[in-house]
């Protein structure tokens, strides 16, 4: 197994692995999510190829993929964002973090976690922060990691 950068000839692997992720949110979790998903429905191939270009060609982000018998079974996605609004000028964002089904509980997402967050830090990132939607079971792993929950986003259609 290696945990390595996203290359260009992991394409379809990884469109094929974001796929998988579209799945399984799409089961899992949110209204929000589910809504998000019927909306992409049938697009999907092209929101995975859209996902990868916007995030492949800047240096302000990294994309890590763990590689186990030459196929992608997991991957975190991390950028770098402005920070305008509070004393550290840059923090570090996850965009995205995924491991196959068959390959979770094994402690890749921490292996993964703890790379991205060495990149962070080398980049003067003071702090890390990521998105994660209403249910999703992923939450109790970001609390074991050391994340808090900071705000609520409310909403209502008018």
């Amino acid at each position: 197994m290696k945990i390595r950068l996203y290359q260009s000839k992991d394409a379809l692997q990884l469109e094929n692995l974001l796929l998988e992720f579209l799945k399984y949110k799409d089961k899992e979790y949110s209204k929000d999510i589910q809504k998000f998903m019927r909306n992409i429905k049938n697009k999907q191939r092209n929101y995975a190829k859209s996902y990868l270009k916007k995030f492949t060609q800047t240096k302000r982000s990294r994309f890590l993929v763990v590689e186990k018998d030459n196929k992608l079974i997991a991957y975190m996605l991390g950028s770098i964002q402005s920070n305008q609004f509070e004393q550290d000028k840059f923090r570090g964002y996850i965009d995205s973090f995924f491991v196959t089904k068959s390959h979770r509980k094994k402690g890749l997402g921490k292996l993964l976690y703890s790379r991205l967050i060495s990149w962070f830090k080398k980049q003067n990132c003071k702090q890390v922060i990521l998105d994660v939607a209403k249910g999703n079971p992923s939450i109790d792993i970001y609390e074991k990691w050391g994340f808090e929950q900071t705000k609520q986003e409310m909403r209502k259609k008018i």
